[in-house]
């Protein structure tokens, strides 16, 4: 067809197979990460409905598609888009992130909205109770007492068969309630992960998703009340089938040495987010978990924290933690936003010796270190005497799957490059 001059002819793309183009548009859909919390704009549209928008044709098939409508994130004026989703995904199984966070445009506490704002905050919770069932992976937030406290209310005898991740953040330093009604009273059979932000472990938010969670996320906000020993101890106990547990630096009181060593003796994965300068703090904290069965240990410094105040005094500690806790189990660590001197990268090589993959920056002095790079011989001959982790085969730079890695193969130290994930 010409107009004018202009030569329109079917776009490549148009030609694909109706079931080859939802696909694409399905691999298109944003993979949501925590930092999204704070960079979700409700003005804009997700991809979903822009794809729904190009023409007839991609409108027909979006909207023929449940799969591409089944990954939902919304915040509190969304109700709308949020019922056209539910619908528009039909019966799938759906991924739902949902920001209970009010608006700073309402500019008001909960109780002086107007009644459209509140018949808005309402509707969503409802939404949010019926399609619970629906849910595989459920992501809330929420920054208001009150509206927390209606959540657990209305969530209390839900059953949630089909969930296998929840993650709740909450924001603000006032704690939830102890008399706030337990979520998912109804079972939540599949469910494994949990990621909780600002959470007491005594929360009873907490308490009926733990017997069969294999990995537990624990982070506390730095203003809020540290939960204490006996509770944390009584969520350990709850949840038998622990494997990965992720922690910060805030996650308890400051006594805890006057205390036995807390086993876990399931966990197999620890992670520890460091973004304080309490080396005291810090040194309790590793030295208050007995975990006979650790293969991988992970340490990464927030954002927050500018290390190089205490950097010296920060990894001698972590160093001396591990040669007396005796990780006879440990194969992988992970070190990262980390500076290493050469003393203490050799100290630390030294006292865990059985490690077969480490994952790291590519600055870091652990990679000529254990790749046994010429220079560095040469600068320190008495390394030549010594083969650091002698089982140690991969080398890895980022923690996310496809990245690049120094893998020993035959001997020799041979260079992968990065990958999509």
């Amino acid at each position: 067809m010409e107009t004018s001059g202009i030569s329109y002819k079917t776009s490549p793309i148009d030609t694909l197979p109706a079931e080859i183009l939802a696909d694409v548009i399905e691999r298109c859909l944003p993979r949501y990460t925590p930092s999204m919390w704070t960079t979700h704009n409700p003005r804009t549209k997700p991809f979903s409905i822009e794809a729904s928008h190009v023409c007839r044709r991609w409108r027909e098939i979006a909207l023929g598609d449940p799969l591409i409508w089944s990954r939902i994130a919304i915040c509190v004026p969304q109700v709308e888009m949020f019922e056209s989703f539910l619908e528009r995904s039909r019966e799938l199984p759906i991924h739902l992130r949902i920001n209970f966070g009010l608006p700073s445009a309402w500019r008001s506490a909960l109780a002086s909205l107007t009644p459209t704002r509140q018949s808005l905050l309402w509707t969503m919770i409802s939404r949010l109770a019926e399609s619970v069932q629906r849910c595989f992976k459920l992501e809330i937030s929420a920054n208001d007492r009150e509206i927390i406290t209606t959540l657990s209310s209305v969530l209390s005898n839900v059953a949630a068969p089909n969930l296998k991740e929840f993650s709740f953040v909450k924001s603000g330093i006032w704690t939830i309630s102890c008399t706030d009604s337990p979520i998912f009273g109804g079972g939540t059979p599949q469910l494994s992960n949990a990621i909780t932000v600002g959470i007491t472990y005594s929360s009873p938010w907490i308490r009926p998703i733990l017997k069969n969670l294999t990995y537990l996320s624990l982070r506390n906000v730095r203003e809020s009340t540290m939960p204490n020993r006996r509770d944390f101890e009584s969520l350990i106990s709850a949840s038998p089938s622990l494997t990965h547990l992720v922690l910060n630096d805030k996650c308890f009181e400051s006594d805890f040495l006057s205390f036995d060593p807390i086993p876990i003796p399931t966990l197999v994965t620890l992670e520890i987010i460091y973004g304080d300068d309490d080396l005291l703090h810090f040194r309790e904290l590793l030295t208050s978990l007995h975990i006979p069965a650790l293969q991988c240990l992970s340490l990464q410094l927030s954002l927050v924290l500018n290390l190089k105040q205490t950097d010296v005094h920060f990894i001698q500690i972590f160093v001396d933690t591990l040669r007396m806790k005796h990780y006879d189990h440990l194969r992988e660590l992970r070190l990262f936003d980390i500076e290493l001197k050469f003393s203490t990268a050799y100290s630390l090589i030294y006292c865990i010796p059985s490690i077969e993959h480490v994952r790291c920056s590519e600055g870091s002095i652990i990679v000529p270190l254990v790749t046994r790079d010429e220079d560095l011989m040469r600068q320190y001959t008495f390394l030549q005497y010594f083969d650091l982790w002698p089982n140690l085969h991969t080398v890895s730079f980022g923690l996310a799957p496809g990245v690049a890695s120094l893998r020993k193969l035959e001997g020799q130290w041979v260079r992968t490059p990065g990958s999509e994930a």
